[in-house]
């Protein structure tokens, strides 16, 4: 999944960043892509008329609002969890 790819980059590069923020982000884009998937599929199936294409279609649909969310879920979750200390 290439949104699971923020908390690489962001781990490598940004200071701030914890390993609470990292697993936050994962689950997050986790939930958010397949819900969304699983919303978009019936009408991305019904606009291909092919399953198959379909399918590709939810998934890429999916993709960015699940990556923005992990994105300030990373970032967020970091920044509270680090004030904590």
């Amino acid at each position: 999944l290439m949104v699971q790819g923020i908390p690489f980059i962001l781990g490598l590069y940004w200071r701030r960043a914890t390993k609470e923020g990292a697993i936050a982000s994962v689950i997050t884009n986790l939930i958010v892509w397949l819900g969304l998937t699983a919303l978009v599929l019936p009408h991305c199936v019904a606009i291909e008329g092919d399953f198959e294409w379909g399918v590709w279609d939810a998934i890429y649909i999916a993709a960015p609002p699940a990556l923005l969310t992990g994105f300030i879920t990373f970032v967020v979750t970091s920044l509270i969890k680090g004030r904590v200390r």
